[in-house]
């Protein structure tokens, strides 16, 4: 997969998908124990990044956005690299870069820097999923604590059968 630009993501999902950038595994145990790489739990949190049309649709129907934290199924979906310029050198786009490692931090599978401009990048997990492998949503739990959004039942369709809606409170309330 070619190095994307500052910015720029890998692929756009599509259909009921999303791309989630994994949060970094823990390190060291609770007590200090250092847990070596090879041992590390595969990411199962992250932060939201992209949606394709029909999980953006379903997103907005759970309370979710772009850039919440959620967790999802320990061995749901595809983990890819995302190789990205992250510091743009002088003249980065025509230079002919020669990449040097930097020691690595949190979630990296490799961080460098070119010798001839200066510009920085970095390798590191993402995580492709379908809407419906998220487990919870940790941002939508703030939001419906600070009272901006607001859970509640409603009755839907010809039979009036009940369906539980999430409400945002700065939109008119028949707009959902």
């Amino acid at each position: 997969m070619p190095v994307a630009n500052k910015g720029q993501l890998p692929a756009i999902p599509r259909g009921h998908r999303i791309l989630c950038e994994p949060l970094p595994p823990k390190t060291e145990t609770d007590g200090g124990l250092v847990i070596p790489k090879i041992a590390q739990a595969r990411p199962n949190m992250g932060r939201i990044i992209a949606a394709g049309l029909n999980a953006l649709d379903a997103m907005y129907d759970h309370g979710d956005q772009i850039g919440d934290e959620v967790w999802w199924g320990k061995f749901a979906g595809v983990i890819e690299e995302w190789d990205r310029i992250v510091e743009e050198g002088n003249g980065w786009a025509t230079c002919e870069h020669d990449w040097s490692r930097l020691p690595t931090m949190g979630n990296e599978h490799g961080a460098f820097s070119c010798a001839k401009c200066g510009s920085k990048r970095v390798a590191s997990p993402l995580c492709v999923l379908n809407h419906d492998d998220l487990l919870a949503n940790v941002s939508l739990q703030r939001r419906i604590d600070a009272g901006q959004i607001v859970q509640m039942r409603a009755k839907e369709g010809p039979e009036e059968r009940t369906q539980h809606v999430m409400m945002r409170i700065s939109e008119p309330k028949g707009s959902h």
